[in-house]
């Protein structure tokens, strides 16, 4: 739609739309474009498979705290792509925290503003929310998320306490 309306390119590199703090602290950024972050092929790694299940735990450590897109990419800074940008396929919720990231920049335009006036007003959808922007999102159920990553911190901590037979 963006991409249609001329005001980006899908193929164009990313780097320039990042801010430099960002675009430092991420590896083989220069070769990545909006297309291959979309499409799980730039080989960003996954923020959830960061560590001992480092971003469920800051997750749950801060509940009451609506999250942006830069809390997610701490996870994600220094740490080694899957592969060569556009030469696989992995799916990567990182590489649409990036997309959204270089979006607002180049656009200088809020994401939730965006999804707003390009999606969500011309639809007429009265209940749909923009998560981590909308403070109305706050009290709508978060799916399977919370309760998921609670089930997992806990299995996770049983094993590690369980002494070896």
């Amino acid at each position: 739609m963006l991409d249609d309306k001329q005001l980006l390119s899908l193929d164009e590199p990313v780097m320039p739309w990042l801010p430099h703090d960002i675009a430092r602290k991420i590896r083989d950024i220069d070769k990545m474009t909006l297309r291959q972050l979309l499409n799980h092929s730039a080989g960003v790694i996954e923020y959830n498979d960061v560590g001992e299940l480092d971003f469920i735990r800051a997750q749950l450590a801060q509940q009451a705290n609506r999250k942006g897109n830069k809390f997610a990419l701490q996870f994600v800074f220094g740490q080694p792509t899957y592969f060569e940008p556009g030469s696989d396929f992995v799916y990567s919720n990182s590489g649409y925290v990036l997309a959204a990231v270089a979006i607002e920049n180049k656009l200088q335009c809020p994401l939730d503003e965006l999804l707003r006036e390009q999606v969500i007003e011309p639809l007429g959808l009265s209940e749909t929310f923009v998560k981590g922007y909308d403070s109305a999102a706050d009290d709508v159920a978060s799916g399977y998320f919370l309760i998921w990553m609670s089930l997992i911190l806990r299995c996770h901590t049983a094993s590690d306490t369980t002494p070896n037979s």
